[in-house]
């Protein structure tokens, strides 16, 4: 039910976008072990005030109310996605998400009372709840503060030729539904394992809720002819290893790169 309503009210494309904030906010916690309390505010003063856009729009009381019910369950799932993965910072982020919300609710003049009836505050047992926002299946994340995804595509699509669209390409990373295929040559299906690898050791992209990368390569890549990847990964890459895959064409490919499109 959450994910029919955010693909009725188009609201993917923000989802994701908030998901890179919290992926960013993470991110400088495990770097610097500080939270950034007012990016924890701003998520939450951004959600509540999107997802009320939306209900603003409806006349019809029933459909309002079973609106807000899932607006609930995507913010709270957004809210202890962040609560879950920094427990060193739980006070700290509770009391930044209330106040970010409370924030919201004064400037943009919401209703209070009905505010704090669906969307419930009460953090006291979230490092036990389960996060509702997806549940679809494994899905990569590219960190833009790294690395730069737009680069990478123009030299796999036109210095590379291992792609033939960028945007089926851009929509493997930091999509939660984890749908649609993307066409590699089979010829340098050699440079796709090395790359991934080393885009995976570098901690340029991360998996969200796998188990495996090469998993989510198989479900996501095709050839050009349409046909899934049966290659083991793990084992081609365990001979590519073995056969010294510096002095490799591949190699060298996914060298250039890596050195391309890394952020200084």
């Amino acid at each position: 039910m959450v994910n029919q309503f955010i693909e009725q009210y188009k609201l993917t494309g923000f989802i994701n976008e908030i998901l890179h904030q919290v992926e960013h906010l993470i991110d400088g916690v495990q770097s610097t072990g500080n939270l950034n309390v007012e990016e924890v505010k701003t998520i939450a003063y951004r959600s509540l005030k999107k997802f009320n856009q939306f209900i603003r729009q409806l006349g019809d009381k029933e459909e309002k109310s079973a609106l807000k019910g899932h607006l609930s369950k995507v913010v709270r799932g957004i809210m202890i996605e962040i609560h879950q993965r920094v427990p060193m910072h739980a006070r700290e982020v509770q009391m930044a998400i209330e106040q970010g919300m409370e924030q919201a609710v004064f400037v943009e003049r919401y209703d209070k009372g009905d505010f704090e009836q669906h969307l419930q505050l009460d953090y006291k047992d979230v490092s036990k709840a389960r996060v509702s926002v997806e549940k679809g299946s494994d899905y990569l994340v590219w960190h833009h503060q790294k690395a730069n995804l737009n680069r990478l595509i123009y030299l796999l699509q036109n210095d590379y030729g291992c792609i033939k669209s960028g945007n089926d390409f851009k929509g493997l990373f930091d999509n939660p539904d984890g749908k649609g295929k993307i066409k590699w040559d089979n010829k340098k299906t050699d440079l796709l394992i090395i790359l991934f690898r080393e885009l995976y050791d570098r901690k340029w992209i991360t998996l969200k809720r796998g188990k495996g990368l090469w998993k989510v390569i198989k479900n996501r890549i095709m050839d050009f002819d349409k046909n899934n990847l049966t290659m083991d990964f793990a084992k081609r890459l365990n001979k590519l290893k073995a056969k010294n895959p510096a002095n490799t064409g591949a190699a060298r490919d996914a060298k250039e790169i890596l050195s391309a499109i890394k952020i200084n």
